[in-house]
């Protein structure tokens, strides 16, 4: 399960961009950290709520489970139903207290990424039994021509009858063409599946899930494109420290993340830290690059590096 962690000032907009997938049920769980300005709030005895508009105007509400009143600190599961359509999720916290006050944050969004529903599929036995039987076909005619043009000068070729002693060695060769010719579909699929210069993707038949057209990496990261148009970008990025007061935590400097490959869209940028005590925010997004900050609860000179993902579209 991947825990996001954010602080959320209850006088300011959350500038956090949050991301989900369609048809998660509780596989991620938001953590927020309450304050009002630099003093936590103090939810003792409070319940703290998360309302969320569903992309289909549908209102769906749950209460967060509290980890330290004293703090402000809580988290929720996000659960199928908040996962169930593809889209932006407009939100907002509550907190009612014991005595009936209520307090609100400013509305934020959680992006929900449109995924292939498999909950109905069956383990598949067979269907790559004709795409193996056609790429085996094709396999042997490419051994065939090569073998052809190599002796081509006085080849006489008897296997399967393509060639016999009274018939012309370009007859031949003739029949050998119309045989590829007759598995072109599979030639093509082969070249596709390759990745070759004229692989058009959108020509690459799906075998199961989404299939992957293309990937690589550089010093900026690597890159997965999908034949759908989804684009997963991954980096380590440089190690930060935390050791600049805000409020009552710290930061770092920014640090800027070049996606390895460029995006058609603004992306969702998600990624932290192996420590408790440090999360991850971002901001300046473009198709291009992102800015990003280490928090931490203290003061930190330990220099850490955060393993972040991007994921948007190339297409």
């Amino acid at each position: 399960m991947a825990t996001k962690t954010i602080l959320v000032d209850m006088n300011r907009p959350i500038l956090d961009r949050l991301l989900a997938v369609q048809g998660e049920s509780s596989g991620r769980t938001l953590a927020v950290k309450l304050y009002a300005g630099s003093l936590p709030i103090d939810i003792t005895g409070a319940t703290v709520t998360l309302y969320a508009t569903k992309p289909d105007a549908t209102i769906i509400f749950n209460n967060f489970t509290v980890t330290d009143a004293d703090a402000g600190e809580a988290y929720i599961a996000l659960t199928s139903q908040f996962c169930a359509v593809a889209g932006t999720c407009s939100c907002e916290i509550r907190v009612t207290f014991s005595g009936g006050a209520v307090m609100k944050s400013k509305s934020f969004e959680v992006e929900v990424v449109a995924a292939a529903d498999y909950t109905a599929a069956v383990e598949s036995t067979s269907e790559y039994t004709a795409l193996d039987t056609a790429l085996g076909i094709v396999s042997g005619h490419e051994a065939r021509i090569t073998s052809l043009e190599t002796d081509v000068g006085d080849l006489l070729y008897t296997e399967n009858n393509y060639i016999v002693d009274s018939e012309p060695l370009t007859d031949s060769v003739d029949k050998l063409d119309m045989r590829a010719k007759d598995n072109a579909d599979a030639i093509a699929l082969k070249m596709n599946l390759a990745g070759g210069s004229s692989n058009p993707f959108t020509a690459v038949p799906y075998v199961g899930a989404d299939p992957i057209v293309e990937s690589g990496s550089n010093a900026n990261g690597t890159y997965t494109k999908f034949s759908s148009g989804l684009m997963i970008c991954r980096q380590t990025t440089s190690s930060m420290t935390a050791t600049t007061a805000s409020g009552n935590v710290f930061t770092s400097a920014a640090t800027t993340w070049t996606f390895p490959v460029a995006f058609t869209d603004t992306p969702s940028v998600e990624g932290g830290f192996n420590i408790a005590t440090s999360w991850l925010t971002r901001t300046n997004y473009s198709t291009t690059t992102v800015d990003i900050y280490r928090m931490s609860s203290v003061s930190s000179a330990s220099a850490l590096a955060a393993r972040v993902t991007a994921i948007g579209r190339w297409k």
